[in-house]
């Protein structure tokens, strides 16, 4: 069976992340380096390849020192209107 491929607006907590990060000025490597995700985890939840675990979520949130429920919302309102 063919897995479908995620993108980033199917996908809006990858892109919470990204805009996160880059707001932040931190590259994939710093990321990683804070979380404990490896960086092409971490390219490839931003780029809706991979659909993130609970598990990973809370450690891109720590790394980036930001609540979950922060990103969360973030990733809420990043969905387009039905």
């Amino acid at each position: 069976m063919k897995r479908s491929k995620w993108n980033r607006h199917d996908l809006p907590i990858g892109e919470a992340v990204f805009i996160a990060r880059t707001l932040m000025e931190m590259t994939h490597a710093d990321l990683a380096a804070r979380s404990g995700v490896h960086r092409n985890t971490l390219a490839r939840l931003e780029n809706g390849e991979r659909p993130p675990t609970f598990e990973i979520l809370v450690k891109v949130s720590a790394g980036l020192g930001v609540e979950l429920s922060r990103l969360v919302r973030k990733a809420e309102s990043l969905k387009p209107a039905p």
